[in-house]
């Protein structure tokens, strides 16, 4: 089943994750709309009763558990296994008898909101029309409301260096970036901060887009250049390389999804999109471009983050 998700649509996005929330857990839209934050798993739910606004009642699997419950184990002998839309799990017995639900906890139409929203909201910083510039353009003294659709400056900028820095994953890897402005043809450059050698030179780039040569990047700070053949250039010299186990690990409820998997990489790098104030925008990039040449959506998607004139 194909999801096109429209960025820009605040209610097309929570229609999405209501969506998608049906689809990850095998529930009913209602439920998901409901905000469900957890259910019963196995047998056992006579077992228990629920606290919910002042009245007792009984454990409904079309409804399941929501936020500020208080469930409560009315057989001792009894064992009920409780599991939350986040994948906590929970286990009520004759040692633990009952558990509160926090009013604050969301369900997975909440969680997918809250990421699909901020994805959103990164879109609406480059697509709107005061489109917004890489910290290298906003170094050179100009502000995105000098800078509209169909008027691009004569440097470039990368949409995805907006956060306050970039962070990427370690490892042996094809870095690709895309870009927008400035003059054919580019150079690209990048250097490790703790030595200041050059781990990467590309030169004579004449598009806006680029798949560097595999190279093996451990952990530590960076320093990334992209210069055009007049000289103007974007410096970020807050490149993170991490360890693979610090990467915002996919959600349980997408990686079980019932989605091809080109879907749940998109959907994935959203994800990336809209956690930690984006600074995870290139890893996601890199997530998609790893499967664009097999998927036309894939190449949409990297579309909306430069090379938007070609």
């Amino acid at each position: 089943m194909k999801i096109k998700f429209i960025r820009s649509n605040v209610k097309s996005v929570i229609k999405v994750a209501i969506v998608l929330t049906a689809l990850m857990s095998g529930i009913s839209q209602a439920q998901a709309l409901e905000e469900t934050v957890g259910w019963v798993s196995g047998a056992n739910a006579s077992a228990i009763t629920i606290k919910r606004s002042d009245k007792i009642v009984p454990y409904d699997e079309k409804i399941g558990i929501l936020a500020c419950d208080e469930i409560v184990l009315k057989d001792e002998s009894a064992k009920v296994n409780i599991r939350l839309s986040n994948n906590e799990r929970y286990t009520l017995d004759a040692k633990k008898r009952s558990l509160t639900i926090p009013c604050d906890k969301r369900g997975m139409a909440g969680e997918l909101v809250a990421f699909l929203m901020a994805a959103a909201n990164l879109s609406e910083m480059r697509n709107n029309t005061a489109r917004s510039v890489s910290r290298g353009a906003i170094s050179r003294g100009l502000s995105g409301d000098a800078i509209t659709r169909n008027q691009f400056p004569p440097y470039p900028y990368m949409y995805s260096l907006v956060a306050e820095f970039a962070v990427i994953s370690s490892g042996k890897r094809s870095l690709y970036l895309t870009w927008d402005g400035g003059k054919k043809p580019y150079t690209i450059e990048i250097k490790n901060n703790s030595n200041n050698l050059i781990v990467i030179s590309q030169k004579n780039i004449n598009t806006h887009n680029v798949t560097l040569p595999e190279t093996d990047l451990q952990p530590g700070l960076y320093t990334l250049v992209l210069k055009d053949t007049v000289k103007n250039r974007i410096v970020e010299t807050q490149l993170q390389v991490v360890s693979p186990e610090i990467l915002p690990p996919m959600p349980e409820a997408l990686k079980n999804a019932s989605l091809s998997n080109f879907d749940k990489t998109i959907f994935y790098a959203d994800y990336l999109v809209g956690f930690e104030d984006g600074r995870w925008t290139l890893e996601a990039l890199q997530r998609v471009a790893s499967i664009a040449r097999e998927n036309s959506a894939a190449k949409d998607w990297l579309r909306n983050w430069g090379n938007l004139n070609e």
